[in-house]
């Protein structure tokens, strides 16, 4: 076993919680674009073609960070869409509305990994 995976465990056995463990990704990577709604879970959404790609296979599941003029959410990636037209995320509706009313139907938005 790993030197880094032992004390990922022992982080968890020690602090209750999961250690971070090094990701494949950059650790600072962002994605532009543009964000929609659908009504779907509270705090989770749909990761456009852009995202998956930028986070690799195991991108379900991971929390990312939605930025528009200040306003910040976090959410979790649980399902796909077949985004186009510059699309990247489609967030569910309750969060969508803690960045912009629902009338609005699109933002332009900064997706961080």
């Amino acid at each position: 076993m790993s030197e880094i995976l032992l004390a990922a465990m022992w982080w968890s056995i020690l602090f209750g919680q999961p250690a971070s463990l090094p990701t494949k990704h950059p650790p600072n990577l962002s994605i532009q674009g543009k964000a929609t709604w659908y009504d779907w879970r509270p705090r989770q959404a749909a990761a456009g073609p852009a995202l998956r790609k930028a986070l690799g296979k195991h991108w379900r599941g991971k929390w990312v960070t939605v930025t528009t003029k200040g306003h910040s959410i976090r959410v979790r990636l649980t399902d796909w869409c077949a985004c186009g037209h510059g699309r990247v995320i489609d967030l569910d509706d309750t969060s969508f509305k803690k960045l912009a009313p629902l009338s609005r139907g699109v933002l332009s938005i900064r997706v961080n990994i």
